[in-house]
């Protein structure tokens, strides 16, 4: 995994997202304007430079076939900094990151 300078949040439909650095790249969302079918929705507290989204977003990876956990990447954006949980199970548990929204 290379050096990363900065995580860009991107608006979409249901919110914002980006892509994971700690899992390939793939696509996560903070649902600020259209919830999950579960209810849930995060807030976001308007800062473009160093925005905080409130809860925190775990994401479970499981595997098709059988339904066990294989992954899990739980983290939260505060101020600006993108922090990994410890119960995440890739590299980046524990370090955290730069991040902004993309104007």
């Amino acid at each position: 995994m290379g050096f990363i300078e900065m995580i860009t949040l991107r608006r979409n439909q249901f919110g914002f997202e980006f892509n994971c650095p700690a899992c390939a790249g793939a696509i996560h969302i903070f649902h600020t304007t259209v919830p999950l079918p579960t209810g849930d929705v995060w807030t976001w507290d308007g800062d473009i430079d160093a925005p905080t989204f409130s809860p925190s977003l775990r994401v479970i990876y499981k595997s098709a076939r059988e339904n066990v956990v294989s992954g899990v990447c739980h983290l939260f954006v505060r101020a600006g900094v993108l922090s990994f949980c410890g119960d995440s199970t890739h590299g980046l548990a524990g370090k955290e990151l730069p991040v902004r929204v993309e104007p």
